[in-house]
């Protein structure tokens, strides 16, 4: 019994190595010769040990086996601490100044292209495909819309490297002018389409990642297409619709979206309408939203008071969030209120809600 137990063990430690990204323990040197008997590519992670998204991607994402696949598939996957054994030559080679920081490689160790940072599994698969071309590195595709090209794979390639420096850009106004300028060729291009083209799959990508404005012609077409959408599309569009009305329903619960009771009621319809309030899923943030909207503090403190308990997990932190913004009219005894209530929550929060909590508790006792 205990050898039939051993050997069950063993057999599932080999299906969950062969289901995540194989990283062999191997040189650079070994990894190239490795890439040109099995004609592949080199994929080299460059990491630290202290760094905060080398180690989400580690975690959360190489191990996923639809992502194992691809890159066990694709590349001889290798990865070098920068700062222990062979990692900082392997830095110095590429240039390696942030991290992570994962490079491209032909079999003879020349760089086709890099990328850096964090990425979901979906995305990640979908940014490898691209990279992994030489005819996708930034100055190819750069050149190419230059020159005019508009094709899904240039259109998406040269919002995929915006994405990218948005990421490392820490002033704010320079974010925002990469942002208008990504926003500008990807609805550019999507208003060149007719709506044929638009469900075509090679631009699934505009729906995907770049339809996540309520108000935008994207999200509109997405939503007065969808079934429209071939049935490996579909998941996706109807994920994207789903996350936007969860987010804006969110805002209203937070009040970041001051209240409109036209434009809440149209949401509130687009939810029903579309499947989306499935088992009263946001029948309880409904009544958070249109208690507060009737104007009466004390009686919203009444009934967060009695139903927050009712509250769904992920709507816990929306609902704290800007709780002070609530009270900027109200008297001091009714900011004395909603603090010693906030108070009360503090026992029962996880972490993260805490800190939001205790901010939004001193912004209510400094007032």
């Amino acid at each position: 019994m205990k050898k039939i137990l051993t050997i069950a063990i063993m057999l599932m430690a080999v299906v969950a190595a062969g289901a995540q990204t194989d990283f062999r323990h191997i040189s650079l040197d070994e990894a190239a010769k490795a890439a040109k008997a099995e004609n592949k590519l080199i994929f080299i992670d460059v990491y630290t040990s202290w760094c905060g998204p080398c180690k989400m991607m580690a975690n959360q994402t190489f191990p996923q086996k639809k992502v194992g696949d691809f890159m066990n598939k694709t590349f001889v996957c290798v990865k070098f601490d920068a700062e222990k054994e062979d990692g900082p030559e392997v830095a110095k080679l590429y240039g390696v100044k942030a991290y992570p920081t994962f490079i491209i490689a032909t079999s003879d160790k020349k760089e086709i292209n890099r990328v850096l940072g964090y990425y979901e599994a979906d995305k990640w698969i979908e940014k490898m495909l691209q990279v992994s071309q030489p005819e996708n590195s930034p100055e190819r595709l750069r050149e190419r819309y230059a020159k005019g090209e508009r094709t899904p794979e240039v259109v998406k390639g040269m919002a995929f490297i915006i994405d990218d420096d948005v990421r490392y850009m820490y002033q704010s106004n320079e974010r925002d002018s990469l942002v208008n300028l990504r926003d500008n060729i990807v609805n550019t291009y999507f208003e060149s389409l007719d709506d044929n083209a638009k469900l075509n799959a090679r631009n699934s990508f505009i729906f995907q990642y770049y339809a996540d404005d309520i108000n935008s012609r994207q999200f509109e077409f997405m939503v007065a297409n969808r079934s429209k959408f071939a049935a490996e599309q579909k998941h996706v569009v109807d994920s994207v619709i789903g996350e936007v009305y969860d987010t804006m329903v969110k805002d209203y619960l937070g009040m970041k979206i001051k209240y409109d009771a036209t434009k809440y009621e149209a949401l509130k319809k687009a939810i029903a309408d579309g499947g989306f309030n499935a088992a009263g899923k946001y029948d309880v943030a409904y009544q958070f939203i249109e208690t507060y909207a009737k104007g009466d503090l004390d009686k919203y403190l009444a009934f967060c008071q009695k139903n927050f308990k009712k509250l769904a997990a992920d709507q816990v932190t929306p609902f704290i969030e800007n709780f002070a913004g609530r009270y900027k009219e109200a008297t001091d005894a009714q900011r004395d209120k909603a603090s010693k209530y906030l108070r009360s929550l503090l026992p029962e929060l996880p972490i993260r809600p805490i800190y939001i909590c205790a901010g939004e508790i001193s912004k209510l006792e400094k007032e």
